[in-house]
């Protein structure tokens, strides 16, 4: 999750770096101290935060998406970066 949080972050200093429009653009990290997704991770024994694959059943397109509870820590994180 490292390397890829790195890369997507670098992305996104670039994207920035372009122009002035590409300000609003901002990386918020779900595995920061203080995220709502500590301990609630893929395959977290108990209460995660995804679909997991014993969750699938016959529809695999969901597998490591966000479920309900997911969803609202990643609204958490969104609303904490705009500032509301």
């Amino acid at each position: 999750m490292t390397k890829l949080n790195t890369t997507i972050s670098n992305t996104v200093t670039k994207v920035r770096a372009l122009n002035t429009d590409n300000q609003r653009l901002t990386f918020v990290s779900a595995t920061a101290s203080g995220s709502p997704f500590i301990g609630h991770e893929v395959c977290a024994s108990g209460d995660s935060y995804f679909q997991n694959l014993d969750q699938a059943g016959n529809n695999s397109a969901y597998v490591f998406h966000p479920n309900e509870q997911g969803q609202a820590a990643y609204a958490q994180l969104v609303r904490q970066a705009i500032g509301e």
